[in-house]
């Protein structure tokens, strides 16, 4: 009988409401320093941190609230699937780490 892996990786756990970024209200984008941006913050945080009340064990290694709605946690497989079936949870993707090319980078600023 094959049992889950309880070894645990990095993942990203996208949620389904818009970003700061994004958001508006009444077709204006939010002033990132205003009242009304930091009360959105903190509502995107409180939903973010009821998905993870699902997983209270998760370490977190970062939540995303202006480009991205999300987090990073260190996900075992278990919890990797009990996330993918909660409504508003848009995706579950293993994080990476990309190595940019700095001799590229010089070139193209030339």
């Amino acid at each position: 009988m094959h049992t889950a892996s309880k070894e645990r990786h990095a993942y990203i756990v996208q949620l389904a409401d818009p970003p700061l970024a994004s958001y508006t209200v009444q077709e204006q984008h939010l002033e990132r320093d205003s009242e009304a941006a930091r009360l959105y913050v903190l509502a995107l945080e409180e939903k973010q941190n009821a998905v993870l009340a699902l997983v209270e064990h998760a370490p977190v290694q970062y939540h995303y609230t202006v480009t991205l709605n999300g987090f990073a946690a260190l996900l075992t497989e278990n919890e990797v699937s009990r996330l993918k079936a909660v409504p508003g949870v848009t995706q579950v993707s293993p994080a990476t780490v990309e190595q940019l090319n700095g001799a590229a980078l010089k070139n193209n600023q030339q």
